[in-house]
């Protein structure tokens, strides 16, 4: 808008005219002659004609030329493009200067008369671009020659007035001097005099004067952002045709003017217009800004309303609240201090709408004020510039007021602190018992923001000091959740201060002999040596290699490598007691290099860079840095060798703790400052490797430092941390280290569901941690801050607050403590209304307490309080809002530097800037001060972020794109001179996008999309890459985006992955299939055109098979083959996982085909598997089987030449292992999966590694090998309760649960007693949504109930229901089906034994459609498995069994033995054998086969100890009758032909070696993504008490305490007598209660 005003101003100012109002978004202008001083009732002036028509034509020349101008010189607004019009209205007549005002002091001038009358009638009748002229100022100058006339285009059809729609008058058309007419202002330039202020200062509003007062000469250079209410008031019958309106005037804005002094309102102007007499309030700009200032709105408009009543008979008031822009309009020569805004607009809608005498207001006034003012709903009413109705409400009243109490209370020494004595003496009693026994403990304090977790934390580093523990703290910000490891960077630089500091008490490792000497200085305590040794001797042992997931059952650390390789890092036990004098200078230089960022000048510290920009952050939120200089005296190395600095200190700590210095590069990813040359071995392992090694060693720190003495950790803003500290953290939680962990953390409502952190915040809540919840305080807690505040503001004791401001505070605050802080703060600086009396009670001096207490929200609050500073604090407070939450000093100072360098004496003022006394509202904290003798080098951060975003909102538009401009040049600066600080990007990238460099934006964007894909961050690669795609696709963008169709192919590309990570396989699809699409690759979608394809696709297959998938590399096009490859590899990824068959088909075999062109490496692999395993799971023929292993060996081939592990190793492995254990390569398949699970802890794919322990434990126990299946179950159970992961604890339940069944002993009441409570813990639904984990509940379940007698669902028959829907919707193969059918099948004989099928009824045909679907599914899914044999040969035999068709049944039975030989992938199934020679036992007619199965069975019995009961031949008298089922189709029984088939293409691996890789990988990929869904679908949260038994259950057998269980009699019966009674023949029926 100023960019027309000023364009205007000229024009005008330049043809003689004078600005007299600025009036919203009209400008009232004026050419006068000065015609006398008095008003004259009813005369009519003698005019001279000639002269004022001369005038008017002027003044016509000068509205074509403003109309020219803007239309020659448009302003564009940023966003949009329109271009602001303009209509003019032109009268003539008599005009009065109008003074009016007086007490206290403003007064306010206008013009009134005939001609302002005429433009309230004209402005409506011009168009944008058009000229009203009225018909009294046409008058003037229609006598004129009608030669002027000639070069206007004149319509004379307006409504009382004449239209001029164009033109433009030669200046030489008269022979006039037209000079003399013009007046010469406009040359005049703008200076402050300060007599001519003291002046007229009484008609300048006080907004206004404060401005210029707090030194803005410029009030164009001056303007922010607020919530204002606006206040019009029209005096309807004043016309100004007498000296009557003059004195009714005068008398209105007296009476307005005493209620703006009582509540502190702003008088804008007093003018008369096309609205007529108008005076226009605002509440809420500076520098009378309240907490609710719609309130004082509406009470100001109620008092003014009586008031005017008694003077008035017609006028109407009109109220609005809102966003509005405020500061200086105009330009340099003429300005004023304005509000702009629609809320402004809105109330002069609503003042015109007003009845006579009345009040009308907008929803929001209504809304902030309504708990204090009685209102009436006038309903919608339509206002003009809204396209919909709006609702308005007439204030009537002002409600009554609480009555006036007193309420003693108790004082407290921080204010902050009032009423957490609780949540205090929690974090002693845990301090103490720390300090007594040393072991490790965890303290999560959980709180939203201003409820008091900085004074808490404060608390707690305070009492920590008092009991001399060492203290590292860290601290996480929101936008550095893309820097690695920016929580822990100052715990790390802790620990290694802290090494030092403890390497200088000599005792500790050179003169202590005594186990029992403790040793405690000033400032640091010191464990035992005894302690130290023992922190090594479990570094040795238990933390070997940090994978305590892995000691189990794994042996080797990360020092472990293939045969290919050299050993990466030596084992800890090698350099664990190695001496520093075998390390030499020379080692030790090669890891260091001179580092210095300060200059030395004339002895004084003189700063080279930017503090923020040598410290690992960036921008709006900066870690800080303590970079150390100073040498040790007692070190094992000279000083002549220039070792300085931070990297000195960290080789001395490594030494010091027997770590190997050459890990010291890995600290450089959490600590990037530090430049360590990287060594040789630490070059050939990948990033996550690195990242994994980096946790151990910080790990290993951890337990040698807190051996030695009492560690403190305390962690802030855990909510923010970046993906690398949550894995630490959940590290440390894990490996307890004999430290106190302290975290503080917003509650889980802030965290993103799909955060990978609120699952590992939840799992430590769950734990046995010391949890800590902050609510608001209690009533008697805030009457103490009151309390408190006021004896501060005082100077004297306060001993109770009257409850009439208690209780209004604690209402509106709800007892959060900065809310009642600063509410009171701001209440005390007032002053007016409230005093301490004799008695040292707080008591209010008036009823009004309103005007005490003020309603609104927080953040009206801080704009009060802001308004308060001092200026210069101010600015140093709106560029810090822009940085961010937390920032540093000299940052600011920078931008303020440059701001004001033309002006000396604003520069003066902010050259030495004291934050803590300018900050007299506690906005900030400090963070740190590395140097005391700089205060530029202080960091800082926000209190609360509601204090930076309160502050960010004020500023406008325009101040915050300059401040944005300016950090984002300087900190793009730094990134140039820094490439490798990649997080820096982001903060490039955010304040470019607040600016119009749109060319750098993308830039900037671009490279932010890419680097969150390179670390693998998912979520943030997504949210980047569509802000992206949305500024490409933006049409209406003033910037061309020209980017090729390669570069928008890897954008859909790398978006598309992200999107397969994080399993939105829609998504994804679309966009890879773009990425193709971009690339000239078109995939069919037809079924004829993939037949196709198809056929030419096995004829290029069938080449390569025959030229072994050799093919002649394609250097010249790598880039683009690998690209359409990776695209090919994520689609049949997608397909594979949705289950599309033929186009999984198509795109694995075209990807095939392009990898071929390549050099083989692990994405050729994995298609490799992926197509010939679902080859091998659909084979129908020897021919399919053989093709399948082709590609399955060709896999295992190319995978074993990789060094290199990543998730395409993964998958591979996953899919070599299923493939051997499909066809019963069970010796194969278990090394496959112990590749499986330790490659998924190196590159953290939890869902992998508990895929491998299931699939390890399913396979040993069909192998016979049962005490390894239970363990590796009862791993997989540990790992489910530890991530309260719901699938998990059921898969392992069910391991558990068969392994019980093998274990032959009766006696152990224990067993039955571990598996009931496992089963309690799963509940009594399925807590998934995965089908086939529904169906193993339900048939666990199921076995449990015929087997144990035990019923767990409450209408069990209904939930079988279920299971045939569920068996009904399988298309596919899947293990864990394998996994249901064990528990069905045991289900079924159980129900054929119990009369169930011979029963009839519903129950019966339950059953049978149960077993039929079991049948189905077999045979047309698994008909590849080794397992299904003996599962369709119990399912037939029983189906025979059924009909009676004993005959047939034996046959079944005997097809289903599988017995171990000399071939690996024939082993021997025990239990299924067992089962199946029991039956034949049974049920054989043949004496001979009995005799000979009975043998069988009791070698099994015998060399298994498998609890089947010894069978015994059925009499006829005892064999059921047969049941008569409907729908018998034929069986078909031909798998183990199939079987017998294909053995000798299978055989042939018997002769491959043992392959093994490295065991190194890249960093988060869809295997922890798979995980994480899970979680977020899983939802609730275990008890810890019931987690806490059932660990107990597994490990220990019975617990401590008494047990009791409900027999169906409901008689309560001890364990002891349960044993007596219970026994495999004799098993009593429980229900769990």
């Amino acid at each position: 808008m100023n960019g027309y005003l000023d364009m205007l101003i000229d024009v005008i100012t330049s043809y003689g005219g004078d600005l007299s109002k600025f009036s919203g978004d009209a400008v009232i202008f004026c050419w006068t002659y000065d015609l006398g001083n008095d008003i004259v009732e009813n005369t009519d002036y003698a005019i001279n004609f000639f002269d004022t028509g001369y005038m008017i034509i002027n003044v016509i020349m000068c509205c074509l030329e403003l109309i020219k101008t803007v239309n020659e010189n448009p302003i564009y607004i940023p966003g949009y493009q329109t271009v602001l019009g303009l209509h003019m209205a032109l009268g003539a007549g008599n005009m009065f200067h109008i003074h009016v005002g007086g007490p206290p002091g403003r007064w306010e001038h206008f013009i009134a008369g005939n001609v302002t009358t005429q433009l309230s009638k004209l402005l409506d009748e011009a168009k944008s671009g058009q000229i009203a002229i009225s018909n009294q100022a046409w008058k003037y100058i229609k006598g004129f020659t009608d030669e002027f006339k000639k070069h206007l285009t004149i319509n004379n059809n307006g409504d009382g007035c004449v239209i001029i729609e164009s033109g433009k008058i030669p200046d030489n058309i008269f022979n006039i001097d037209k000079k003399n007419l013009r007046s010469n202002s406009g040359a005049k330039e703008a200076c402050f005099d300060k007599d001519l202020y003291n002046k007229w200062r009484y008609y300048v509003n006080v907004s206004a004067l404060h401005k210029m007062e707090s030194g803005i000469s410029n009030l164009i250079e001056f303007n922010e952002l607020r919530k204002v209410t606006t206040v019009f008031i029209r005096l309807t019958q004043i016309k100004f045709n007498s000296k009557d309106d003059l004195q009714i005037a005068q008398e209105a804005l007296s009476a307005v003017q005493r209620i703006l002094a009582v509540q502190e309102g702003t008088l804008r102007q007093f003018l008369y217009d096309d609205k007529g007499a108008v005076i226009l309030l605002y509440f809420g700009i500076p520098p009378y800004s309240h907490n609710n200032d719609a309130l004082n709105g509406i009470e100001s408009a109620l008092q003014i309303c009586s008031n005017l009543k008694r003077i008035l008979d017609d006028f109407t008031i009109g109220v609005g609240t809102g966003m509005t822009w405020v500061g200086g309009i105009g330009n340099r020569i003429r300005s004023d201090y304005s509000v702009v805004g629609d809320s402004v607009n809105m109330a002069a809608r609503l003042m015109m709408k007003a009845k006579k005498g009345k009040i009308y207001c907008d929803e929001t006034t209504y809304s902030l004020s309504r708990d204090s003012v009685q209102y009436e709903d006038i309903g919608l009413v339509e206002v003009k510039g809204k396209a919909n109705s709006i609702k308005v409400y007439q204030p009537i009243k002002m409600k009554s007021r609480i009555t006036d109490e007193r309420i003693p209370g108790n004082s407290e020494d921080i204010i902050e602190l009032i009423g957490r004595e609780k949540e205090i003496s929690i974090i002693k009693r845990e301090l103490i018992e720390y300090d007594r026994n040393g072991n490790n403990k965890t303290i999560i304090v959980e709180g939203d923001e201003g409820l008091g977790l900085i004074p808490l934390e404060d608390k707690l580093i305070y009492e920590s000091k008092k009991l001399k523990f060492n203290i590292c703290f860290g601290f996480s910000r929101k936008k550095d959740k893309a820097t690695p490891y920016s929580t822990y960077y100052q715990v790390i630089l802790g620990l290694f201060r802290l090494i030092k500091k403890i390497s200088s008490i000599k005792p500790i490792m050179e003169n202590l002999k005594s186990d029992n000497y403790q040793s405690t200085t000033d400032d640091i305590q010191v464990y035992t040596f005894e302690s130290a040794r023992m922190s090594d001797e479990l570094i040795n042992s238990k933390y070997k290699s940090l994978r305590i997931e892995d000691t189990m059952y794994y042996s080797g650390s990360l020092s472990s490598t293939n045969s290919n390789q050299s050993n990466l890092v030596p084992s800890n036990s090698d350099i664990i007691n190695t001496p520093v004098s075998m390390l030499n200078n020379q080692t030790i230089n090669q890891l260091l290099y001179k580092h210095e960022l300060y200059s030395e000048n004339d002895g004084e510290m003189v700063m080279t860079k930017s503090k923020s920009f040598d410290n690992k952050s960036s921008g709006s939120n900066i870690d800080i840095k303590e970079l150390r200089s100073n040498s040790r005296s007692d070190q094992s190395y000279s000083e002549n060798n220039g070792l300085l600095g931070l990297e000195k200190d960290i080789i001395d700590g490594l030494l010091y703790l027997g770590e190997n210095i050459e890990l010291a590069p890995l600290l450089s990813i959490a600590i990037p400052e530090t430049n360590f040359p990287i060594g040789e071995s630490l070059k050939k392992i990948n990033n996550q490797t690195k990242i994994n090694e980096l946790n151990n060693l910080i790990i290993r720190i951890l337990i040698k430092v807190s051996y030695r003495v009492p560690l403190v950790i305390i962690i802030d803003h855990l909510q923010w941390s970046d993906p690398l500290s949550w894995k630490l953290t959940e590290l440390i939680f894990q490996q307890k280290p004999k430290l106190l962990f302290c975290l503080f953390s917003f509650p889980d409502s802030s965290y993103s569901s799909k955060e990978k952190g609120v699952q590992i915040f939840q799992k430590m809540k769950n734990s046995n941690s010391r949890k800590i919840i902050l609510n608001g305080v209690s009533e008697d807690a805030t009457c103490e801050i009151i309390k408190r505040l006021c004896t501060a503001k005082f100077n004297t004791p306060c001993n109770g607050v009257s409850t009439k401001i208690l209780n209004i505070i604690y209402q509106k605050t709800q007892g959060i403590p900065m809310f009642v802080r600063r509410m009171v703060t701001w209440m005390l600086d007032e002053g007016k209304a409230c005093k301490l009396d004799n008695l040292g009670y707080l008591t209010v001096l008036t009823d009004d307490l309103e005007e005490i207490i003020p309603g609104g929200d927080l953040e009206s609050i801080i704009i009060t309080q802001f308004d308060r500073l001092q200026n210069n604090m101010q600015s140093f407070l709106r560029v810090a809002s822009v940085i961010g939450q937390q920032f540093y000093v000299f940052d600011i100072m920078q931008y303020l530097y440059s701001v004001y360098k033309k002006n000396l004496n604003q520069l003066q003022e902010i050259k030495y800037l004291d934050i803590d006394k300018l900050d007299k509202y506690n906005f900030l904290k400090k963070v740190d001060s590395p140097n005391e003798s700089s205060w530029l080098f202080d960091c800082y951060m926000f209190i609360s972020s509601n204090v930076q975003k309160s502050i960010y909102k004020m500023m406008t538009f325009d101040q915050r794109t300059k401040i944005h401009s300016f950090l984002a040049h300087y900190y793009e600066q730094q990134y140039l001179d820094c490439p490798d600080k990649k997080n820096l990007l982001v903060i490039v990238y955010e304040h470019f996008s607040h600016t119009n460099k749109r060319k750098k934006t993308r830039k900037y964007l671009e490279l932010v999309c890419k680097y969150f894909y390179q670390i693998r961050s998912m979520h943030e690669t997504i949210k980047y890459y569509k802000l992206l795609f949305k500024m490409f696709n933006d049409e209406e963008s003033t910037l061309i985006i020209e980017v090729g169709n390669r570069t928008l192919s890897q954008w859909h590309r790398e978006l598309g992955d992200a999107y397969l990570q994080i399993m939105m396989y829609k998504e994804a699809e679309k966009h890879i299939s773009i990425a193709l699409e971009l690339m000239k690759i078109s995939l069919p979608k037809s079924n004829i055109t993939i037949k196709i394809k198809e056929k030419i696709y096995n004829s290029k297959h069938k080449l390569l098979i025959k030229n072994d998938f050799k093919n002649e590399i394609d250097n010249k096009n790598k880039e683009r083959n690998e690209a359409i490859r990776n695209c090919l590899l994520g689609l049949s990824e997608i397909y594979n996982e949705q289950h599309i068959t033929k186009y999984f088909l198509m795109t694995v075999k075209l990807g095939i085909l392009y990898s071929v062109k390549l050099y083989p490496d692990p994405q050729f692999a994995q298609m490799l598997t992926m197509y010939g395993l679902n080859l091998l799971i659909q084979a129908k023929n020897d021919m399919q089987y053989d093709l399948s292993w082709v590609y399955l060996l060709k896999a295992e081939e190319v995978i074993f030449n990789q060094n290199e592990n990543t998730i395409n190793h993964l998958i591979t492995y996953d899919n070599l292992g299923l493939a051997n254990f499909i066809v019963g390569k069970w010796n194969i398949a278990a090394r496959k999966f112990d590749s499986l699970v330790k490659l998924g802890y190196d590159l953290n794919e939890r869902s992998y590694i508990y895929k491998g322990l299931t699939l390890r434990s399913f396979m040993e126990f069909h192998r016979g090998n049962f005490k390894a299946s239970s363990k590796f179950a009862q791993e997989l159970y540990y790992k489910g309760i530890e991530r309260n992961n719901w699938k998990n604890k059921c898969l392992s339940t069910s391991l558990i649960y068969l392994n019980y069944l093998t274990i032959d002993d009766e006696d152990d009441m224990s067993l039955i007693l571990n598996i009931i409570k496992l089963i309690d813990q799963l509940g009594d639904k399925p807590e998934t949504v995965n089908y086939t984990i529904q169906l193993l509940f339900y048939s666990l379940i199921a076995d449990i109930k015929f087997r144990l007698h035990i019923d767990i669902l409450s209408n069990f028959w209904f939930s079988m229901k279920k299971c045939i829907n569920i068996l009904n919707k399988l298309n596919r193969s899947s293990w864990v089906i394998l996994l249901c059918f064990s528990h069905f099948i045991e289900m079924l004989y159980h129900c054929y034994e119990e009369n169930i099928f011979h029963n009839g009824g519903e129950q019966s045909k339950i059953c049978i459609n149960i077993l039929n679907s079991i049948i189905d599914i077999l045979e047309n899914h698994f008909q590849s498995y080794l397992l299904s044999i003996p599962f369709l040969a119990l399912c037939h035999g029983l189906k025979n069994l059924i009909l009676g068709k004993m005959l047939d049944a034996i046959k079944s039975w005997k097809k289903g033995i599988i017995v171990g030989g000399t071939e690996r992938n024939l082993t021997g199934m025990p239990y299924l054998n067992s089962l199946i020679y029991s039956k034949l036992v049974q049920y054989s007619s043949d004496s001979i086969d009995t005799e000979k199965y009975k043998n069988l069975f009791i070698q099994i019995k015998q060399k298994h100890n498998i609890s089947i009961e010894y069978p015994e031949p059925l009499t006829p008298e005892q064999i059921k009758k047969p049941v008569m089922l409907k729908n018998n189709n034929a069986n078909n029984e031909n798998l183990i032909s199939k079987f017998i088939k294909f053995r000798t293409i299978i055989g042939n691996m018997d002769n491959k070696n043992d392959l093994s890789t490295a065991q190194i990988a890249s960093i988060d990929t869809r295997g922890s993504s798979t995980y994480q869904i899970e979680e977020i679908i899983h939802h609730g949260l275990s008890n810890n008490n019931k987690a806490s038994l059932i660990e107990n259950s597994v490990n220990k057998g019975i617990p401590n305490k008494p047990s009791q269980i409900l027999t169906n009699q409901s008689t309560q019966v001890s364990i002891a007598q349960q044993k007596s009674f219970y026994t495999p023949k004799y098993r009593t029926s429980y229900i769990l209660k």
